[in-house]
């Protein structure tokens, strides 16, 4: 079905999103610089509505004493303007129009045409999740159905994506008027309490080149890593440009932490960063900083602590606009960030830049007068007209910056408007007179490497210029160029272009033929955005290819954890293609299904599943699905506690991925064999099929699959009595879980390892890990092993002859595990204890304790341990 225009009938009245909208702001105080987005253009843009109707709404509330305006400088713009904030009457309006929308049951049309019944939040969480919620608020229609698919048409056309990377202006000709900022910045990185520097101002104000400028001298010092935000950017992509480019640099923990980890935690991250950090000299740059979401302002609240706690690390920040991420007051006393606030240039700073530009000494004043001193506009208008009053930089572009142009040097900029990230100069072949007139011009830039760049400012300007039949051309035109490029970036950005440009078949024949590389890429949350563009355009596919890309948007949402909206992707696939289409199709997404379900701990749901994709896949011999469709069976069998099953289907897996060379799914069913074998007590066994699984995932690159394994290895040594052979595994599973960044198998060998140690005896290795691994665990929020490793603290303080210490760690063990109502556990800990109260010869202890543990193995009914508790207090009672 084709996605219509919006209606412009809203539920939803201008002055009601203009109150909604300003409730996120507290009242303004008078005593600080307003923030732009109060002003009259930030509340138009905000709420979708002509600037010229905006007295219009906003003069009733300010009548019923809702709002109150007053004016405030702005950072970065010269001239004081009105800014808006509501009163506390205004707020209790806001509050009670809000919660009447949020109760307000709505139909809606999902991304694939179905009908339902929700409430606003229910449809955000549901279907359009990275959207803000007052944007669909305001977006409501009046009469008509609420149709997800419209919205995000409507939304994604509206947003110019941009992306740039530092450029240096090389010979510093037209880099004028900074010299305090300068200052402060050299002082700031010669510093030792402060690695946090914080760059803001309007638009081509000069943020990026001030750094820039400084690079050099930056990169005396540290390795310089740039990162820009754009208005999609979520966590994942962002995380994995720091890993590719740490890794650059000899530093692959967090690389592949990311291969093997789906979901990132950030207390993982957090662990990984800090020992990444320790001991180096990084400069880490984020520039428009403006478009972070919830999500990045947690990560960037972890960032500064780590950086803060490491030393030698440091972060700038560069943004419009930047929303505190820190807590201000604590940096403030601690003096931990400096803040610079861009504004137009001073005189001498103008007059320097004049005369670089060869401006006539009669135009300055006039040029400070319309530009405000502001360097982007300066330049431009070094090649447009003179004219008379304070810059409009809109009007400015459209009446005198364009009207200096030809004709084929406007084609150029619209051309390059559409394009996201800087461009290769092939890709402007066709143009190359006007190119050179650019050049000379200086309004298009080379980067380092080659690329050509064109300022925010103006590309956005030029962009929203542009026809539609003009989108349509250089769009495609611009898809074009990213087919000429195999990489899974490229592609994707095909897949964009082709979708601006208003052409969905080619978008979805180049999404449908790329299918399993562009499945690879990095950045499944965009991934997902543009196959929800595609499924809700009117596409002349049949229902195998709209199943295909059905399936594809639920492995990319099941990666980025929306695993509800994944199920009814690949509930629809199945239904589109069975039982007369590609049955292929059906089967993976029932293995997607199945997955969830086993995350979800659902696992006789997921067994039937499983047994499903198995009989087909025997049948159509679908040798990889077949096998993974074991696998997957072996687990679940290994959890329900039936080890002969599970064996069978681990031993189906590992031969049919040896016929299919899969290293690491060979590697994952010895690894299961190992399991059970070791589950059944015949240790030996389990030692030879997990030091095959070893084998196999070191020479494949599987480094935390590796760590794991030994790990096992480990457990199964200490079982043989295999002391050292223990410690030295141990070891190399903590060695290589750290350069895996596999957070969650390092917690547990420190744990096991910490306890080896206490036998051995060397409480001090011992203590280190301990500490460490209880750090690790209370980070995972795993209690149970929260217990395990204080109860081997308080054993370490017992043997040391703390005796009354040790007793008091051990109440903290006691009181978890009561909590938790783990008895077996429990039993575990006061045996244990007793043990470590006997080697000390405090018998009397050992014995109440031994009582103890004997009384709840009789509890639980575990005959297996009354036995070995009642052996020890007999032992314990012939010693006495």
């Amino acid at each position: 079905m084709e996605c219509v225009a919006q209606t412009k009938l809203r539920l939803v009245t201008v002055s009601e999103r203009i109150c909604i909208y300003l409730d996120r702001f507290p009242p303004y105080d008078g005593e600080r610089d307003g923030p732009f987005e109060l002003t009259q253009i930030g509340i138009a843009t905000a709420v979708d509505v002509a600037r010229s109707n905006f007295p219009r709404a906003i003069q009733p509330l300010m009548d019923n004493q809702l709002v109150n305006n007053i004016k405030a400088h702005i950072p970065g713009i010269r001239q004081k303007r009105f800014i808006y904030y509501l009163t506390m009457k205004g707020k209790q309006e806001a509050r009670s129009i809000r919660t009447k929308l949020l109760n307000t049951k709505l139909r809606v049309i999902d991304i694939h045409g179905q009908m339902s019944t929700r409430t606003p939040e229910e449809i955000q969480r549901r279907f359009l999740g990275e959207f803000h919620l007052d944007d669909i608020l305001f977006s409501i229609p009046l009469e008509e159905p609420f149709d997800c698919r419209i919205f995000i048409k409507n939304r994604t056309e509206r947003e110019v994506l941009v992306g740039k990377q530092v450029k240096k202006d090389t010979d510093g000709k037209h880099f004028h008027g900074r010299e305090s900022e300068i200052a402060s910045i050299r002082q700031w990185l010669n510093s030792d309490r402060s690695n946090t520097l914080i760059i803001k101002g309007m638009p081509g104000i000069g943020k990026s080149t001030l750094v820039a400028n400084l690079m050099d001298e930056i990169s005396l010092n540290y390795s310089v890593h740039f990162f820009n935000i754009n208005p999609w950017c979520s966590l994942r992509p962002l995380v994995q440009f720091l890993a590719n480019s740490f890794g650059k640099i000899g530093m692959p923990e967090l690389k592949s932490y990311l291969d093997e980890h789906p979901e990132i935690e950030i207390y993982e991250l957090e662990y990984l960063l800090s020992r990444i950090f320790s001991g180096r000299k990084l400069m880490l740059i984020f520039d428009n900083f403006q478009n972070i979401n919830a999500n990045l302002k947690i990560f960037f609240t972890m960032l500064k602590k780590v950086v803060d706690e490491t030393g030698g690390v440091k972060l700038i920040i560069l943004g419009r606009n930047v929303e505190p991420f820190y807590e201000m007051s604590a940096a403030a006393i601690d003096n931990t960030v400096l803040e610079i606030t861009l504004e137009g240039l001073k005189e001498p700073g103008m007059l320097s830049l004049a005369r670089s530009f060869e401006i006539p000494e009669e135009r300055i004043g006039s040029i400070m007068a319309q530009t405000g001193g502001h360097p982007l506009f300066i330049e431009l208008l070094v090649h447009g007209k003179k004219s008379n009053g304070h810059m409009d930089i809109e009007r400015f572009i459209a009446e005198e910056f364009v009207t200096a142009l030809t004709g084929e040097e406007i084609n150029v900029l619209k051309f390059i408007s559409v394009f996201r990230f800087p461009i290769e100069r092939h890709a402007l072949r066709s143009y190359k007179p006007a190119l050179v007139n650019l050049f000379n011009k200086s309004i298009l830039k080379r980067s380092e490497d080659d690329f050509i760049i064109l300022h925010d400012v103006l590309k956005d300007a030029f962009y929203r210029q542009l026809s539609g039949s003009e989108m349509k051309k250089y769009h495609s035109k611009a898809a074009r160029y990213y087919l000429e490029n195999l990489q899974i970036s490229s592609q994707m950005e095909a897949v964009h272009h082709f979708l601006y440009a208003g052409r969905a078949d080619s978008a979805a024949e180049i999404m449908i033929a790329k299918m399993d590389t562009i499945l690879n890429t990095d950045n499944k949350e965009y991934l997902a955005r543009l196959l929800t563009m595609l499924l809700c355009s009117d596409l002349d596919i049949g229902p195998d290819e709209r199943a295909l890309l059905l399936h594809a948007q639920g492995t990319a949402l099941a990666f980025i954890g929306e695993m509800d909206s994944a199920m009814e992707n690949y509930t629809q696939a199945i239904e589109l293609v069975e039982p007369g289409g590609d049955m292929r199709i059906a089967m993976k997404a029932r293995v997607g299904i199945a997955k969830i379900m086993l995350r979800r701990n659902m696992y006789e749901e997921a067994e039937a599943v499983f047994r499903v994709i198995l009989k087909w896949a025997s049948k159509h011999d679908e040798a990889p699905i077949e096998a993974e469709a074991n696998y997957r069976l072996g687990a679940i069998y290994e959890r329900l506690g039936v080890p002969e099953q599970a064996l069978v289907h681990y031993k189906k897996a590992w031969t049919i991925s040896i016929g299919t060379n899969d290293k690491k799914q060979q590697a994952q069913a010895l690894y299961g064999m190992g399991n059970i074998s070791h589950t059944g007590r015949n240790f030996e066994w389990a030692l030879k099929r997990y030091d095959e699984a070893l084998n196999i995932a070191l020479a494949s690159g599987n480094e935390h699959m590796a760590s794991k394994i030994l790990t096992r290895i480990g457990w199964t040594l200490s079982e043989l009595g295999r002391l050292n052979e223990e410690i030295e595994t141990y070891n190399r599973a903590i060695s290589l879980s750290r350069k895996s960044g596999s957070v969650r198998v390092l917690a547990y060998a420190l744990s096991n390892a910490g306890a080896v140690y206490i036998d051995k005896p060397n409480f001090i290795q011992a203590s280190e890990y301990l500490e460490e691994a209880l750090f690790l665990f209370e980070k995972l929020g795993e209690r149970r092993m929260i217990a395990t490793v204080k109860l081997n603290m308080a054993s370490i303080k017992v043997l040391r002859g703390k005796h009354k210490e040790g007793t008091d760690a051990f109440r903290e063990v006691r009181i978890i595990l009561e909590a938790l109502k783990d008895k077996g556990k429990l039993m575990t800990s006061y045996f244990k204890f007793g043990q470590a109260m006997r080697k000390v010869e405090k018998t009397e202890q050992a014995m109440k304790l031994y009582k103890k543990a004997l009384h709840i193995s009789r509890d639980i009914g575990d005959s297996d341990a009354s036995k070995q508790i009642l052996l020890e207090m007999q032992d314990l009672s012939d010693v006495a």
